[in-house]
């Protein structure tokens, strides 16, 4: 009796305490928030609550992970003093706009305070999971439905154009919710934005006189470009913002209307006392034609570009911190979207060898200027680099060979291009394919496929080149470096129509696999995209992109693997390996650090290298930003001397002689083999900067790798010692 007395004890005894940590566990995770005079719960689910201001359509998510809430607008926006009346009532907006009559060029400004809530002209819908405001725009006698909705750990965002069509008012551009989540003067973080690799940029870090941040997801369009120059500098990626706080801490995730998205981003003083970042959205197509040197015209589309925008705003969990979280998310958003690569690359931890076939140069012959075909690197002299590449320790080694068929050598696309018999044709790159499997590595023939200079049997210069409003063809000039100025002495780079595209891409597919090759590598696939203005048929930018992602997917049978440089991320999917994946931001000035946001969401998915390390200014630190991001090294060599390349197109290749290079590359291979080989094909899961020059990056299995950047050697606030330029790994495989 006296065991089953104290067997009774200890259950009651357990019961009791099982029922006193559920109470603490239900008082953890159900918080008690004060969000706000005139806030009123909508809905919650197990992690996020939602709530709603009827009175000015403020609304807030709190989450219950962290007890922190995040607000449509600032609280205390009544208190910036230095703001302007626009700005000020900004403040209070869930969005802004310009807009114009159809008949009229002239654009005016406006916002949902301004334009509806001040009026009182709204109504609120609620449904089960979230709201929908009618905003009534009075001014331009329009609704526009805004709609929240909550998800189990995030809320989602749209506005509804689909009842805009054929009004006689336009909106041009809407800004979405450009205070959520800000922080003022008092708050410190950092906003994220996506450019290169990624970057941040500190709240109230005294920049407030400088330009601000904007940058259009998936690079500039250019055939809705006033410029006829090519961009310089890195471009955004992937269409996500997001911003880290003692307020809270958010990633955004632009779904609907991402091709037409610009981030913005603003430090306190810029235009308020608030740090904030939020996306834009170009919702009718417009650009300005230059009528003469003095005289230019604004053109507008008559459509909008799509039916409806769409944001994901998701906070970060108690376990998530800065973009190290913000990374983690997305990746798991990709994942589960489809939008990674089914299969985890395969192989070791290798080197990206880039080499040309040949290159047109003008020579004089008895005194007459021709053109000739000049040999840069054979099939069979590729095979020789590659051996002394192996020799040298460096192994799985990847080749993509340019300028390898006469289409390409003449700025022309062929459906059926087949390689130069001047570098071994058909048989020699057999036998170098042949060589590199044996070896480890593949052989990625590069072709242009998007963007051409002449015409040809594929493609003609008019018929079948993209058009800007007023079916003016788009011409995109090579930039010169002193000046920043298109070079129109250069041929214009034209851009394949959408139609001709995809007929082309199939062609392509279907022949390369006839004659043996089934490694593609693309130079404008995956990083390019934009609409066609043409009066024959309209295709807008998203259009574009899903036409395009449909035929590579519909010819996936006649490939093995596809390389893409610098890849936005709807090409992500099939992207057998990345090239030239920028390691840092463009440096805008109003930006204080580069981070590797891109290689966090990448790494473990698909195999990525840096761009060629013997074109970079300091190779040393390219080394080390490789194994800072877990980037695969890249090196641009030719076999022939490089003095061959003078006054030719590959002029800029001048420090491409491989002989000079090889002892170097197989140091800095095995510097960065030593770093990543344990970690190739896994999640990388966090990055932080450790002091001046000192980053960490650390993955799934624990290994942290420190590089220090700097001329001396530092020591770590835990004793880890780093000599000066070169880098330490803590962890399995050291």
């Amino acid at each position: 009796m006296k065991h089953i007395g104290k067997k009774l004890t200890g259950m009651l005894l357990g019961v009791t305490m099982a029922v006193q940590m559920l109470a603490v566990c239900a008082a953890a995770e159900e918080p008690v928030f004060n969000v706000g005079e005139g806030y009123e719960k909508v809905c919650e689910n197990q992690r996020l609550a939602l709530y709603l201001n009827e009175t000015n359509c403020f609304f807030a998510v709190a989450d219950k992970s962290t007890s922190k809430v995040l607000y449509s607008n600032p609280l205390n926006a009544e208190e910036d003093v230095t703001a302007s009346n626009r700005y000020k009532m900004e403040l209070l907006a869930q969005f802004a706009f310009d807009y114009r009559q159809t008949d009229d060029k002239s654009t005016s400004y406006l916002n949902s305070y301004t334009a509806s809530v001040r009026r009182g002209n709204f109504e609120i819908q609620k449904v089960e999971k979230g709201f929908t405001i009618q905003y009534e725009l009075t001014n331009l006698e329009l609704t526009l439905p805004f709609s929240v909705e909550l998800a189990e750990d995030h809320i989602t965002v749209s506005v509804d154009f689909s009842g805009l069509e054929g009004k006689e008012s336009q909106i041009n551009n809407l800004m979405l919710l450009p205070y959520f989540g800000c922080g003022d003067t008092s708050v410190n973080g950092y906003s994220f934005v996506p450019d290169g690799s990624g970057a941040i940029i500190n709240f109230n870090n005294g920049k407030n006189s400088v330009d601000s941040y904007q940058q259009w997801v998936y690079g500039n369009d250019p055939a809705d470009e006033d410029t006829t120059a090519s961009f310089i500098g890195e471009k955004a990626s992937v269409p996500v913002f997001g911003s880290h706080s003692d307020n809270g801490s958010f990633l955004g995730i632009i779904e609907d209307g991402a091709p037409q998205a610009a981030i913005r981003a603003y430090t306190s003083g810029n235009l308020t006392m608030f740090n904030n970042v939020y996306p834009s959205f170009a919702m009718i197509p417009s650009n300005t034609l230059a009528i003469n040197e003095t005289v230019k015209n604004d053109v507008f589309g008559t459509e909008y570009l799509t039916d409806r925008v769409t944001v994901k705003y998701y906070p970060l969990g108690a376990d998530q911190s800065g973009y190290a979280g913000m990374a983690e998310i997305y990746r798991g958003y990709l994942a589960e979207n489809g939008l990674l690569p089914e299969k985890a690359p395969e192989g070791d931890y290798g080197v990206l060898l880039e080499t040309y076939g040949a290159v047109k140069k003008k020579e004089s012959i008895l005194g007459f200027p021709i053109t000739v075909t000049k040999k840069l690197t054979s099939f069979e002299n590729c095979m020789t680099i590659v051996g002394e590449m192996l020799e040298k320790g460096i192994s799985s080694v990847n080749v993509e060979y340019h300028n390898w068929n006469s289409a390409g050598l003449s700025g022309k696309v062929d459906g059926n291009p087949r390689p130069l018999s001047k570098i071994g044709g058909e048989e020699g790159y057999a036998e170098l394919e042949t060589y590199l499997e044996q070896n480890g590595g593949r052989v990625y023939l590069n072709t242009a496929a998007m963007t051409f200079q002449n015409g040809s049997m594929s493609a003609s210069t008019n018929f079948d080149s993209v058009k800007k409003l007023g079916n003016i063809t788009v011409e995109e000039y090579p930039v010169t470096l002193n000046t920043v100025a298109p070079d129109t002495s250069q041929k214009a780079r034209l851009f394949l129509s959408h139609a001709k595209l995809n007929t082309l891409l199939t062609r392509m597919f279907q022949n390369f696999a006839k004659w043996g090759n089934r490694n593609l590598a693309f130079s404008d696939i995956g990083n390019l995209a934009y609409a066609d203005h043409s009066d024959k048929q309209t295709v807008f930018r998203q259009d574009g992109i899903e036409q395009l992602n449909q035929t590579i997917l519909d010819n996936q049978a006649s490939y093995d693997s596809l390389l893409l440089h610098d890849a936005n991320m709807y090409s992500f999917r099939y992207a057998g390996y990345i090239s030239d994946l920028p390691t840092e931001s463009s440096g805008y000035s109003i930006a204080d650090e580069s981070v590797p946001f891109l290689q966090m969401v990448l790494h473990g998915a698909v195999k990525y290298a840096v761009s060629p390390v013997n074109m970079s200014s300091e190779p040393q630190k390219a080394v080390l930003k490789a194994i800072e991001t877990g980037s695969e090294l890249s090196f641009a060599w030719i076999y022939e001397e490089p003095s061959i390349l003078h006054n030719t197109s590959l002029n800029t290749l001048f420090a491409s002689d491989y002989r000079l290079w090889m002892d170097f590359a197989a140091e800095s291979y095995q510097k960065a083999s030593s770093a990543l080989k344990e970690v190739s094909g896994l999640t990388m899961t966090g990055h932080e900067c450790l002091a001046e020059g000192v980053y960490q990056t650390e993955y799934e299995n624990g290994v942290r790798i420190i590089v220090n950047y700097n001329d001396t050697a530092v020591t770590t606030d835990d004793g880890v010692m780093v000599n000066a330029m070169d880098f330490i790994v803590i962890g399995e495989g050291e």
